[in-house]
This record gives structure tokens, sequence and C-alpha cells, in this order.
């Protein structure tokens, strides 16, 4: 019989959770009661006949269909030995047998049957027995029903007429019988239960996050070598009921509520806690995390009720039953509140609450095992330990293992490939809508051309072979020199020597002959660094001097970094990425909690966030821990350490090689075992002894010791999709051409739109990696440009080739004949069964994807993550200080109102862009005059952005960048940066492109009349609006009325003259100001309108504050120095509908088990519809595709995209950002406050009561920290802004860093100004701020 899953709770956990455990009076209930003992664990009698016989043919027949289902007889006497399902079937067709007697029989039976069984170790005999128990219950549950009802109605009168009911007995529990009603259940132990572990067909899947620290049974050589390991009583488990309970203590007082009344735990829930373990109760209470799930309700009823009993087998089984119970407190905590909070944050919490649960459990595992270990040391024994004997966790851990810190691949450990996905193989790019063939075509071409004299293209050794870091050919032949082939040009035309047309003649690799694909298997850098520490320490290549683990230990993640590049040759890891060592840290709490935070963290072993952590992440080894000061010293002395000796990074070098060419070609020759890594040495072993290579042998001999002590959960083999394996004898030679890489080609602007649906679609987050950025080269006369291809239903064999950080081929885009094209070559020599891989230099801007990205690529520089991040810090540091919000707001202005200059042109071409991306007038789609100067602008600050930002990498305090790295992040900005902008201008000269759409520019400035007009001389100014809204707070109804129906001035002048005598002084004298005759310039507006803040703030104090916040922000607008507005004619653009293949969509959507994205492979496809893996994929496939799927390939979905009228506005805001579906959602956010001062209206809507001394506080404190920053919701402002006019004190603020010149005198910075009239200005007592106004601890701070 085939192994089934591990039993559900209603088998196991439930029947140790019911089990009596506890001694009364220091008796066992065994003692007390052998009689009934021995009675319960009788196997059930032969059903007896009744005293009435009456056959139920129903009943009959139940019994029957189940004892059907029973094909392995589990229910008979051989299993239970005793009575059987025969027996009461029989009883039951003779009619000695009611419905209720049945069941009644049919549960002990099966109970009996799943307690035997278990105990026997026979656990899919149990869980088949199990599942006879649900059916049996629901086949019988309506006959017992029946008969319940019928005896109920013949009951005798008399019952009816008792007054009294008699109290019902008190609840019994059975000895061993386990199979109750949850009510039952929860009557006889006051636990909390849920009703769906007693019947739950399926385990719970596990949600990810943790490794399983479990050690299976392996196969094929691995179970050879590990053999069956059983859990022996001699060895020692520190994983005991006594601990457990220990734990529900200290759940239950993480969790209790933050009120006065439940704050402090009883003294003597502490006193029955361990040290260490009190500390953590105290740490997860006090955290964040726990803070937020106390909030919830969180409470982990089930989890604590099992660990009271002992109930679960190992400590990784509750962690993942934790976060179960959590995720659902999240998901009910949603549904029922109306909560301002993201669900990713809330899992983000929650995932931190488990990783410092899991962390601390397993530290103090180790510690309880390292000191079992020394007292049996200490007393002369030796631990038993046996090859039949082991514990689901190893008694010790190397250092190396507890130092190591590199990204970790958590959640499930999938074993199985994934399902290839066919596609349809290409010649040529395949342009999917017809109408956007001329437009791709033309930015395919190229003026590129050949121009060799053909004397150094005929050898590969003067071809050469490209360089990545200086990112060109190292080569003679001038036309590879520039990306170009030779073609009709050069002097080599029409001979058959040249060796560089392979891409124009189509010299491919041939699948099957040079290269094959294979189920690719991969490690991440976690796993990759404890095989090189095995085979390191075993000297199998030399002698090897390990690193200071103690300071290793003691790092944090920038450190570790620092220290593993100090100390060592690159071997991968965060070493070799400085990036994924400074990733920032996700935003789990408020800023005031987050250095109290870090420190506790570090007191209780938590590892800051970043890239996933490792299994032993923050672990110290017990004996040897350090103080906090010693290990600041060790990290230190370690840092400053002499540098490794040549001899040390050779020897390193050699087991770097031996991983990437003997050990990792063997791993992806095993096929759907490749995640086997036993079986891959083993394979290394045997083809080493028969090479005679001892060194080789020696290193796999390590690597499997290794294995055995502490078991596979730190040596995961993940499977990385479809790859593809040199086949060719004698391997490739450096600059062959594998294949050009093609797919479906789109347009920038088209190809965002897909993307927007397949995410509408399908809700992924991590998309599929087939698809590549063509780039048009900087030194074409048409300029730099992008195009999109997508790989994953048409394409060519390079576009099943895998990612590696340190890759042996390179994808270059080439000019072949006037056309571009992106093409692949090898950069090296690449051994038989060595993979082709190149690096696929993808960016995210999502941090969860790039958390999630994993790399598997096995390689010494791997960076962790097959992503770049470009919310990292080397993508924000500079762009947060000088292109926020409001720099962006300043470039857009000016492109709309300063003309294009030579300097403007100078700075385009300098960056390569020209026709392809500004469009020509050649061919009538050349972008305006106003969108080629926001270009410039935008270029210009790049051109900053790379100068300071390398400055500030070479000056980081951890010394983690020198000057190679520095210059290669800086260029990586600059890059994203380029392809960012032409990303845009395609996206917004499409939507310019529409019929009878407005040319002009999205935002200018206005002229000094129409800013005139706007403060003051309109009928809707600014003036005029602060009047009317004094005038309703201060004047009696009627005259208010009366100024409300006037709409000109002439009608204004009449209701002064009509109501003099009713109008208090001061509010008079402000008619009379703002009646006056017309300002004439803006500046003569601006000081009338700060004549009339001066009698606003005086009438103010007259009526004892009824107009401080008309005031406050009066002095906003009469302040301001710019005032700007936008295009009000743009219309909305509806797109054609998006090219989207359906059917491709739904690959792997129903495959619940391939649910990771893995490093550049296939997550799955359909059910049914696919081989099971690459071994199963017939040849005949690269031939083409079947009708079926051209079919499928042919089903175009209907969805259309819809861009707003401040679609353009918006965009180019978000320049930077392209995944954002509408960027005019977080325009209209971001605006609000920052260039669109609350309108009047709102400062006089809330009386006299509603605008407070916090209030005033939390602007000032706005104006001066946060002035780019929307302001926050839920206060007396609105933000209605009729006349669409924008500007502030806190844009002019960068108004002139933006420009780059010197404001003229009297036009300074507006905002010192603004902030000390605001904290200096007369006011109500009950306003006033304290000094130094705004963020005191009132102060209400947007939370970071």
């Amino acid at each position: 019989m085939a192994s089934l899953v591990r039993l559900p709770r209603a088998s196991s956990k439930a029947f140790r959770q019911l089990k009596p455990r506890q001694q009364e009076n220091g008796v066992e209930p065994a003692a007390e009661a052998p009689a009934e003992q021995a009675a319960a664990e009788a196997p059930p009698a032969a059903p007896q006949p009744p005293a009435a016989p009456q056959a139920d043919p129903r009943l009959a027949e139940d019994l029957a269909q189940l004892k059907a289902s029973d094909s392995g007889g589990v229910l008979e006497c051989a299993a239970t030995g005793g009575g059987s399902l025969s027996a009461i079937l029989t009883a039951a067709q003779a009619g000695q047998l009611l419905p209720a007697d049945a069941l009644r029989q049919l549960r002990a039976l099966c109970d009996h049957a799943i307690s035997a069984s278990w105990r026997a170790g026979k656990r899919d005999m149990a869980q088949a027995a199990s599942d006879l128990l649900d059916e049996g219950n629901e086949l019988l549950a309506e006959l017992d029903e029946g008969a319940a009802a019928g005896a109920a109605a013949a009951a005798p009168a008399a019952h009816e007429q008792s007054e009294e009911p008699a109290a019902p007995p008190r609840p019994q529990l059975p000895v061993e019988t386990f199979f109750l009603p949850p009510e039952q259940v929860r009557e006889c132990l006051t636990l909390n239960i849920d009703s769906s572990i007693l019947m739950a067909a399926q385990p719970p899947r596990r949600a990810g996050g943790w490794p399983l620290g479990r050690k299976r049974k392996g196969e094929g050589a691995a179970g050879a070598a590990l053999g069956k390991r059983k859990m022996g009583s001699k060895h020692f488990n520190p994983w005991t009921p006594e601990l457990q309970q220990q734990l529900s203590t200290v759940l239950r007082l993480a969790l209790r509520s933050q009120d006065a009344a439940f704050a402090r735990p009883a003294p003597e829930e502490m006193a029955q806690l361990s040290p260490a373990l009190a500390s953590l109760a105290g740490h997860l209470h006090s955290s964040a995390a726990g803070e937020q799930l106390q909030s919830m309700g969180t409470t982990l009823g089930n989890v604590v009720s099992m660990l009271q009993v002992g109930a679960f087998i190992d400590f990784e089984e509750m962690l993942n039953d934790v976060r179960d119970e959590c995720h659902a407190a999240v998901e009910a905590y949603l549904t029922i509140q109306n909560v301002e909070v993201r669900r990713g944050r809330l899992i983000a919490q929650v995932e931190s609450f488990v990783n410092m649960l899991g962390t601390a459990i397993e530290t103090l595992l180790n510690q309880m095992r390292a000191d079992h270990r020394a007292a049996v040391e200490a007393s002369g024994g030796v631990e038993e330990d046996s090859e039949d004997e082991d514990d689901f966790y190893p008694a010790f851990l190397p250092d190396c293992i507890l130092a190591n810190k590199e990204p970790f691949k958590g959640g499930d450990w999938r074993k199985t490939p994934y399902i290839p996905r066919p596609y349809v193989r290409l010649t040529e790019y395949d342009i999917v809508e017809p109408e956007m063939r001329d437009i791709i075509l033309r930015k395919l071409s190229t003026k590129k051309h050949g121009g060799c004299n053909g004397n150094h293209c005929k050898s590969r050794k003067e071809l050469g072979c490209y360089n990545v870091v200086r990112e060109g050919f190292d080569t003679h032949c001038s036309c590879l020199a520039r990306n170009t082939e030779c073609d009709a040009h050069c002097a080599c035309h029409g001979s058959s020597d040249c060796l560089n047309r392979a891409v124009s003649e189509r010299n491919t690799l041939k699948l099957g002959a040079d290269a094959e694909e294979v189920d690719s298997w991969g490690m991440d850098c976690y796993v990759r660094r404890n095989i090189l520490d095995a085979v390191l320490e075993s000297g199998a290549f030399g002698h090897w001097t390990p690193p200071d683990y103690q300071a290793l230990k003691a790092a944090g993640p920038v450190e570790y970094a620092a220290l593993r590049a100090a100390t060592t040759g690159n071997s991968g890891g965060t070493a070799a990425s400085p990036a994924a060592a400074v990733l920032p840290k996700a935003p789990t709490a408020a800023a005031a909690q987050q250095q109290a935070h870090a420190a506790a963290a570090k007191q209780h072993g938590e590892q800051p966030e970043g890239l996933p952590a490792t299994p032993v992440a923050g672990k110290r080894s017990g004996s040897g821990d350090l103080a906090d000061g010693e290990d600041q010293a060790a990290v230190a002395a370690a840092v400053h350490s002499p540098p490794p000796t040549p001899a040390q990074i050779r020897v390193e070098t050699r087991v770097a090689e031996w991983l990437e060419r003997e050990l990792l070609p063997a791993v992806n020759r095993q096929g759907d075992k490749g995640w086997d890594l036993l079986t891959a040495l083993a394979d290394v072993k045997q083809r080493a002894q028969e090479a005679g290579n001892e060194e080789s042998a020696k290193a796999a001999e390590a690597v499997e010791l290794r294995i055995k002590d502490v078991g596979y959960n730190y040596f995961r083999l993940h499977p990385k999709g479809v790859g593809l394996v040199c086949k060719r004898k004698g391997g490739l030679p450096p600059l062959t051409f594998v294949e050009e890489y093609l797919g479906e080609i789109h347009t920038p602007w088209r190809w965002f739109e897909i993307q927007d649906a397949v995410k509408k679609i399908t809700g992924d987050e991590l998309p599929d990696f087939y698809n590549i950025v063509l780039e048009r080269p900087k030194d074409d006369p048409d300029g730099y440009d992008v195009l999109f291809i997508d790989a994953a239903a048409k394409g060519a064999l390079a576009s099943r080739m895998s990612h590696s950080c340190t890759p042996n081929c390179q994808a270059i885009v080439m000019a072949c004949n006037g056309r571009l094209t992106i093409a692949l070559y090898t950069l090296r020599q690449v051994h038989e069964g060595e993979e082709l891989t190149f690096d696929y230099s993808s960016v995210t801007e999502s941090e969860k994807e790039f958390r999630d990205a994993i790399c598997l690529c096995s390689t010494r520089n791997c960076r962790g993550s097959y992503l770049y991040f470009t919310g990292s810090r080397a993508f924000q540091q500079v762009m947060a200080e000088q292109h926020n919000f409001l720099h962006r707001q300043v470039i857009i202005t000016r492109a709309g109102s300063e003309p294009v200059t030579q300097d403007d042109w100078d700075r385009i071409k300098r960056h390569g862009l020209g026709d392809s991306a500004l469009g020509s007038v050649e061919h009538g789609d050349r972008a305006p005059d106003w969108l080629i100067k926001w270009t410039s602008l935008i270029c210009e600050f790049i051109e900053e952005e790379e100068a300071h930002l390398k400055e500030d990498l070479l000056s980081h305090p951890q010394g983690i960048y020198n000057e190679v790295t520095a210059t290669a992040e800086a260029k990586g900005v600059v890059d994203n940066r380029l392809q960012n902008v032409v990303i845009t201008l395609d996206k917004v000269k499409m939507v310019l492109s529409e019929p009878s759409q407005p040319q002009g520019p999205c935002l200018r400035l206005l002229s000094d009349e129409e800013a005139s007009e706007y403060l003051w001389d309109g009928p809707r100014s600014v003036a005029r609006r602060i009047l009317r809204g004094c005038i309703q707070a201060l004047a009696p109804i009627e005259v208010a009325d009366t100024f409300a129906a006037a709409n000109t001035d002439e009608e204004l002048q009449w209701a002064v003259r009509q109501h003099a005598g009713e109008l208090p002084a001061g509010l008079a004298k402000l008619c009379a100001t703002v009646l006056q005759p017309s300002a004439g310039t803006f500046e003569d507006a601006r000081q009338l309108l700060t004549e009339v803040y001066r009698q606003v703030r005086a009438l103010d104090l007259a009526c004892g504050g009824g107009l401080t916040a008309a005031a406050d922000v009066l002095l906003l607008y009469a302040a301001t120095l710019h005032w700007f507005t936008c295009e009000r004619g743009y219309r909305g653009v509806t797109s054609s509908p998006v090219p989207l293949n359906l059917e491709d969509l739904t690959l792997d959507r129903a495959q619940p088990a391939n649910d990771s994205q893995a490093n550049g492979g296939e997550p799955g496809s359909r059910p049914g519809s696919r081989p099971s893996s690459m071994q199963d994929l017939p040849s005949a496939m690269g031939g083409g595709a079947s009708e079926s799927e051209g079919n499928a390939l042919s089903n175009i979905s209907n969805l259309r995209k819809v861009y707003r009228p401040l679609y353009i506005w918006g965009q180019l805001s978000g320049w930077f950002k392209q995944t954002v579906n509408d960027p005019t959602a977080s325009l209209s956010a971001e605006r609000r406050g920052t260039i669109s001062l609350p309108d009047i209206e709102s400062s006089f809507s809330g009386g006299r009561t509603r605008y407070t001394a916090k209030d005033r506080s939390d602007l000032i404190e706005q104006l001066e920290k946060r002035p780019d920053a929307m302001w926050r919701t839920g206060t007396i402002w609105s933000f209605k802004n009729d006349l669409k006019v924008y500007g502030s004190p806190a844009m002019d603020a960068v108004w002139d860093c933006a420009t780059g010149k010197k404001a003229p005198p009297g036009a300074a910075n507006p905002l010192p100004g603004v902030l000390a009239e605001l904290r200096g200005a007369d006011v109500p007592p009950r306003l006033q701020v304290a000094a130094g106004g705004g963020g005191g601890k009132g102060a209400r701070g947007k939370k970071k």
C-alpha cells in the first residue's frame, strides 16, 4: 500500500490530547481503576442481539456500502483483534441492532482500529480507518437522528409534566475513546478546540516561512547512505510535554491584553518559566508584532490548548499552526473591522512574530541538547546513538552552520520538477498586432553597419570575447567592437571564413546535438555556503583557515557581508552583493519604536528584516555566546584582520570551481531526483574514482558526512524549471553563438497594459520571467529606446536558459544587416554537462517581490536575489533628497514654461536619446517641445544623481563598497533611470497621439495677470473668498445672507453700504481693504493679501479664535511665490483590446503545489495538459505548435485600459516607477497640501471649536519636517480646487534647488518665514503652540 499523508488531528493529536495525563494525589489513573482501563483497552466485543429483533433495510444497506469501501479489510478481525465490521453487518441484517447501537459499535470499532494501527506504526492503516469512520458517521447519522426523534415522540407524558428537569450528569471522558462531539470534548477538558480539527480530511498545508527540521527517509543513494532512522528512546529529545506546557504559558502571557488590569502577569505564572522563556514572553508581548496581534484580539487558543497537553510532534508543526491561526485572525480582523491598514503589513507582522518565536525556540532546543551532551561527557558516560536511532533534530550543529546568515529559501521543500511549458519555436520576432507592425519594425531597424577590413574576424582568437565589466567586446574586429556583425560594407563580404556572421546566418546551437533541455535544480546561498564550508574544513583541496565564526554569529547583516568580504575570498551570497546587505527594513513599527525594537530583537536572536532568514538565524552556540561588548570587539577585530592569503584564496577558488563544474552538473543529471544531494554526491564520487580524481572524491565524501551529521534540512536543492545544458563533446568555446532571444514583441505602453491585465486576472506578484528588454544602442543615430519581448508562449531555446549571477553566457543587442536583435554568446569555455545561463538583470519596484525572489543559481557571485530592487537604498537615496514630489512638480512646470535650448539638446544627446524615443518629424510623431524640455531636465537630475550616489556609496560607514562596486551600482541606477524615461515618453506620446488631443504642456506657470486675478482681482479670488467666509462667521444672519447673494464687486459694495452700521469695526475695515481698486501686479496682490492676513488675525483675537484656521491658511496663500495650472483640455483615452493569451494564463493556476516562482523556471501548467517533467516531454514538441495550441494562442482577451484626463501629469510625476496602474490616483493623494493648499472654505466649516492647538501643531510640524508629504486625512482641511491652480510655500522652498538659479531679492525661500510667523502669531490662548511648536509629544506624525 502506498504511503499516505500524516494523520489529521482527529486521529493523532486528538488521541494524545484526550488521553488522561494528570496524576491525582500522586496516583496514576491506571492504578486507581485497573479494571475500567482494561475494559477500555479490550477490543470491542461481538455485537449482542437486542431483545426485540427488527431488521432495518436502510441500516443494512449503509453498512454493506461501508464494508465495500473497506477494500483493505482495515475493520476486520485481523486488524482489530476482535470485533469486525462483518459482525456488525450480520447483526444488522438479522435485525439485532438499532441504528444508534450500530453507530456506537462502529465508532468503537474504528476507535480501536485507529489506536492499534497508530501504536504499531501503521499510519496508512490508521488513516484508512479514520476515513472509514468519517464515511460511517455520514451514512448512519441520519438514521440515528430519525430513531432519536421517534423515541422522543413516544416518551410518556409524565416526563412532559415534570416541573423541574433533573440536572444533567457531569460528562465523563472515556479513557481512550476520543471520537466525540466537539462540544463534549470542550465540556470535559475546558479547552478551545476547533471542531474542524476532529474531522479534517487533509492535513493543513504548510504556509511557508519556517524550514522543515525533520529528516525524511531518503531514496536511492540517499536512502542507502542514511538508512532508515527511527526515534530511539535512548536518544535525548528536549521537545517534551513539560516544555510544551511552558510554551503555552509563554504564548498566553505574550498575547495578554494591554489593559491595566491584565498588563502584569501573575507571579505564579512567571515562576513556572525559565529565565529565557520569561524573557521571551516579555519580548513577544512588547514587540510591535505582539502588540498588533493583541489589538486584533488574537489568543492562539487552539495552539495553546494543544501545547497544554503536549500534542505537537515537533516545534515546527507548532510554528505552522501558529502561523495558520494568526493568518486566520488577520483575515477575520480585516473582514469585521474597517481598518486603514494594508493586509500585507498585518501579514508581515505575523511573520515577524512567528520568526521571533521560532528562532528563540530553536536556540533553546539547541542549548538544551548542548547542556545534555556536556552533562553526559562530564559524567564520563557516552551518549548512545546508533544508525537506527536518531532524533528529528541534530544534537549538534557545527559553528559554520550556526554562523551562516546567507539568504535562505524557506517554506515547503518542493522535490518535484516544475511542469515544462511548451512553446512555439520562432525564427524571428512575432509582432502580435498588425497595426503596431510599422512602429515596431522602425524601432527594430538600425543605421549601424559593418566596415571592417576583414583581417580580424576569421579566427576566434582575434575575435576575442565579451567583457562583462566593460560591457563590450575585447576584440580586434572593428565591427564586433561596436556590437555589429560583418555585412556587405565589410572587406570580408562574400568570404566563408568570417566568424562574425553567426546571427545573420542563424548558426545556432542544435537541440539534441549541442544542447538539451532538462529539469534544472539549484541551491540558495545558504546551502551553497554549507557545502563550501564542509569541503573547505575537510582540506580536500588544501589547508584552509576558517574565519572567526563567533564574530560572524555576532554580526548584523551589513557587518556579516563586510566580514565575509574581509576574511574570505568572494564566495557568493551577501558578500557578493552589498545592496542585499543594506536592504532597508520593512515598515513593521512606528518610527519611535524602531530603535528599541531592534535592540530587543538582537537580544532575542531576531534577524533584522532583509532577505529571508536562515534556519539558524540569530542563534548562539550556548557556551560560546558573547556579551554585547565582546560582540562588537570581535566584529571589529575580524573586519580589520589581515586579508586572506593567496593560498587561502586559491583553495576557496578551487572549491567553488568544484561545486560549479562537478557538483551542479551531477545534480542536473539526476532528472526528477535532483532534489537528493546525496544521489548527486554519489555520482560525483563514482566519476572521480573512475578518473582518479582524489580531491573531488574527498570533497564529495566531506559533504556526505556533513549531511549525515545534520540532516537534509541544511542542504536543500530546489527545482528551477527547464534549463539548457551543454551536450557537445568538448564543450562550447568562448563567443559561441547560442541563439537569438525571440518571442512576441511589444512597445512599452502596450507591454505595461498587458502586465496590468495579467495582474488583474491572476493577482500574481511575481511575473513569469520569460520576458526581456531589447534596448536600442545609444550609439545608433536614432538613439536609445526599448522594446519588450515575451517568450512565454512563443520563443527559442535561449528563452529557456536559467538565470545566474555568475553567468557563462551574455545577452547582447547586436546590429545584424540593418536590424537589431538580442543574441546570446558564451562568455567562456562551457564544459559538457554544464548549464548555460545568463544574468536576467531584472528589476522590481516591489519589496515583496525582491524578498521572495531567492536566487538558486548556486554560483560564487550570487547576489541572494535574482532581482534588483529599485526601492533599495541605492535607488532611493539621492532621489529622496533631491527629486521628491515637489522637485518633480517644479520640473514639469518648468518644462511647460521654458523654451528648449541647445544645452537641452546636448544633454539629451549625451544620454543617447534620439528620434526613436522622441519621435521624428519625418514620421509625424515628434514629441512636443515641452516634453523634450522635460526629458532634458530629468536627464540633468540623472547626471547629478550618478555623481552624488557614487560618493555616498564610497563613504558608507561599513566600507562595503569599493571603487568598482560603487561605480557599478551608480551605473545600474542610471541605466534604470534612463529606461524609465523612454518608457514614460512612450506612454505619454501614446496618449497625446489620440485624435483631437491637446498638445499643450501638462503644467504651466500662471502669468502675472492670471496670478493677480487668482489672489485678488477675480470674482472667485482668494481675497473675496476669505471676506465671504469672515462675514458668514461674524456678521448677523440677515447680513450674512445679503453678502452671500452678492456675486459682483458692485453687489458687494452695495451690501457694505446697506449694512455699514451692522458690521463690526474690524469686519468693515476688512471689507474696505478687499474691495479697493485692482491690485495691478502680482507682487502688489501678494502685499495686499498679506495685509488682509493681518486684519483677519486681529479679528481672530477679537472674536476669541473663530478665525485662527482661516488666518493660518491665508498666510500660506499670501507667502506663495509661484502659481501654476494644469492643462484642463486633455481627453481620456481607451486603448484597443489588450492582446492577452487567456489560456496561457491558466497555466499552473490550479496547481496548488506549484506555488512559488523559481529562478527563471516555470511555475507549472494546467492539470493534466502538460508532461510531468522534461523526461516525459516528447521530442516532437520542438517542431512547432499543434493545432490545439495554435487555437489557444489565438485566444485574445477583450480587456481595455482607460487613461484618465490627468494621466499625463500622473505619469510624469511618477516617471521612475512603471508598475502603478493608475498614476492619477497617487497624484491626487500626493498633492494634498504639498502643491494644492486647503480651500479657504474648509477653514470656516468647523465653527469656533474644531480647530485646536493640536491641529496647529500638526500643521507646523508638517511644513517643517515633511513639506513634500501629503497632509493626513481626518482634519478640518479639504482640498477642493475647481480652478485647478496650484502652488505652496513648500514648493517655493525647492524651486531654486530644482532650477539651479539664485532667487532675486525678495523672492527667496518663503517657508522659514512662514514657520516663524505661525509660531509667533498672536492667537487665542487655547490655540497657542508650545515653543518650537510642532514635533512635540502631542504631534501626530505619519507613521513610517
